[in-house]
């Protein structure tokens, strides 16, 4: 792994972070648990000892420290999307922070990393938790009691919504079961659920064949994240959900929006 990166380290803070390119510059590919393994051994026991190692061919663009009173008790690893890679749009993909910390600590690095680092950042699949720390922070604000808008989008993968009512992340192949990708700034607190909400509400992905012409159609809501399911039950809430049950659901989302909308102008 040496010469595949280049380390640095943040004056005000002593704060390590390294990016995945070598002396000449050329971006490499780095694979995260091995990275972690030899650069950070200690906090890579603590993380397979909490069963939250990343999957063993994640790799990373930037890997940065979570610090908490000058104790590394963390990490945060980005990539950049590779549709955008000239506009340093980055997606925040991978994380361990642990239980008792709190999540301001993740949005306080993508603030620096946005600001003084220059890139954009997108979170893929964020912990519910992760949705109030934006609120608290107000980085998020409600639509009502349960919608939320963000003003750091997400991204998740399109799945059909019968898998998203019933499965977790973890329980479904997303090189089989995936069609593309999507970018939304939706969240449902009480499914824990990025939405994708598109211009015809009442199209829902349910594994059609998707192409350049209708990759943009149909709405779809995220996989749930197994702590969020351990914690606020959302699988179970998604299948009693009468509108998901009765495919109502985003015209509801879409209904809602505009009566806001309506308030607001």
């Amino acid at each position: 792994m040496q010469n595949k990166y280049q380390s640095f380290e943040n004056p005000d803070d002593n704060k390590k972070f390294y990016l995945a390119i070598d002396e000449e510059n050329i971006p490499n590919t780095i694979r995260l648990n091995d990275f972690l393994n030899e650069k950070y051994d200690s906090l890579y026991q603590t993380i397979e000892l909490d069963d939250e190692l990343a999957d063993s061919e994640d790799t990373f663009f930037l890997f940065k420290e979570l610090v908490y009173e000058k104790e590394v008790i963390g990490y945060i690893a980005y990539n950049l999307l590779d549709e955008f890679e000239d506009n340093n749009l980055l997606v925040l993909d991978n994380y361990y922070l642990p239980k008792d910390y709190d999540y301001s600590l993740i949005i306080d690095d993508m603030i620096e990393t946005g600001f003084w680092m220059g890139f954009q950042i997108i979170v893929k699949y964020p912990a519910r938790r992760f949705i109030e720390a934006l609120i608290d922070t107000e980085f998020a604000y409600r639509i009502d009691n349960k919608l939320i808008f963000s003003e750091i989008a997400f991204m998740t993968d399109t799945v059909s919504l019968d898998t998203s009512i019933n499965k977790l992340i973890d329980e479904v192949d997303l090189s089989k079961e995936s069609g593309s990708y999507t970018i939304s700034s939706l969240y449902d607190l009480d499914l824990c659920a990025v939405v994708t909400l598109t211009k015809k509400p009442q199209l829902i992905y349910t594994n059609q064949k998707l192409n350049d012409e209708n990759m943009d159609d149909y709405c779809s809501i995220s996989l749930a994240l197994r702590e969020d399911d351990e914690e606020y039950s959302c699988i179970n809430k998604r299948r009693k959900n009468k509108l998901l049950k009765n495919r109502k659901y985003f015209v509801n989302v879409d209904d809602i929006l505009s009566k806001y909308e309506q308030r607001h102008n």
